[in-house]
């Protein structure tokens, strides 16, 4: 059986996850993490939210621009 440090990893999940920032515009809110990595929802028309753009296609699009450069 494999063993963990729960504490360590917990830690790392609290950091990766903390929101620096909230942006409200007309029903499209954008969700900015302490990793640079952000997410945006918008309102449907029945008022609940839907993520458009997920925190992994962020990184996917930052890794592209950074090979891009190379």
């Amino acid at each position: 059986m494999t063993e963990y440090d729960i504490h360590e990893m917990y830690a790392e999940q609290q950091a990766r996850d903390t929101i620096t920032a909230l942006h409200a515009n007309n029903g499209v809110l954008t969700v900015h993490f302490k990793n640079d990595t952000i997410e945006v929802w918008k309102r449907n028309w029945r008022g609940k939210l839907k993520r458009i753009k997920t925190r992994t296609q962020q990184w996917k699009e930052k890794i592209t621009y950074i090979l891009e450069l190379i």
